[in-house]
């Protein structure tokens, strides 16, 4: 977090103060924030999808964004653009964001989820998931009933800049209270223009306008460079046969195997913070009860 402004005041506290305390003057004016998870730069079959930052990170005046006035100063009124949107929970939606990138006035975006104020339902995937590569295709949605309603296909958005999120609750504190002391408007006009707080964003990653041309570009050897475009996101899978099979007693050609599968992890835009593999039970049980409804005939 930078607090813009306030190197005036820092330096003149160094030469009041003689030097005595050895701290740096960087370190007066800078404050580093802790971060728990970051949205990545991704590819799919057509185009890029994701968030990244500019090379060098991206900076912005601080916004808390607790609700649509807040979010209207930031992509209409604000006097001080590019913005940093701090959002809790209760405000960051879809809807929001997709305004925030047509604004052109945004930097990057921090949601604050430390505490336990959170919507009751709130999807990064698709309303119907996997409508475009899944078996029953879009006609899923046909019926205007959806299995995920909560969903809004945010991860499959391509955003301009980054957005982080916090556990940290001093974090969370801190930017909070920068932006009460400097930021804030006061009776809807603009506050001071000096000193503002600011924050910086760092996550620059490289991309390849769609996956087969990226994992291409990536396989060309650079005796200059080793830099890589892209890495594949791969896992493995784990197979159980109901009954012993001996493989070589398999005839393949006459026999067929119906392969009933279950997702144990799960779809975020922020890495590191799927809950899935922690808590598949729900996956399971829809396993269970699939093997159940194979016990009672099917009419003809």
């Amino acid at each position: 977090m930078i607090c813009k402004g306030l190197l005036v005041l820092a330096v003149l506290l160094a030469l009041t103060t003689g030097g005595a305390s050895g701290k740096r003057l960087k370190n007066r004016i800078y404050k580093d924030v802790r971060t728990s998870g970051f949205c990545f730069r991704r590819t799919n079959g057509t185009h890029e999808i994701g968030c990244s930052s500019d090379l060098n990170g991206n900076v912005g005046v601080v916004h808390v964004v607790s609700d649509d006035a807040d979010l209207d100063w930031v992509v209409e009124k604000g006097p001080h653009a590019p913005y940093m949107a701090v959002f809790f929970p209760g405000t960051f939606s879809h809807s929001a964001l997709m305004r925030l990138k047509k604004s052109g006035r945004v930097s990057g975006v921090l949601l604050l989820n430390s505490g336990t104020d959170r919507p009751a339902k709130y999807s990064d995937d698709a309303a119907c998931p996997n409508s475009v590569s899944g078996y029953y295709g879009p006609e899923q949605c046909d019926g205007g009933d959806p299995w995920n309603p909560a969903g809004f296909g945010t991860m499959f958005e391509s955003f301009p800049f980054p957005i982080f999120m916090t556990t940290d609750e001093s974090v969370e504190l801190e930017v909070v209270q920068c932006f009460e002391n400097f930021n804030r408007p006061s009776d809807d006009s603009e506050p001071g223009s000096w000193p503002l707080c600011a924050l910086e964003l760092k996550a620059h990653m490289y991309s390849s306008t769609d996956t087969t041309r990226c994992l291409r570009r990536s396989a060309i050897v650079n005796p200059f460079s080793q830099q890589k475009f892209c890495d594949e996101i791969a896992d493995y899978n784990v197979m159980y046969f109901v009954q012993e099979r001996n493989a070589s007693e398999v005839d393949v050609d006459s026999e067929k195997v119906v392969v009933v599968t279950t997702q144990l992890d799960t779809f975020t835009m922020f890495d590191s913070n799927e809950r899935g593999a922690d808590a598949p039970s729900t996956n399971i049980v829809a396993l269970l009860e699939t093997a159940a409804l194979g016990r009672y005939s099917v009419p003809s």
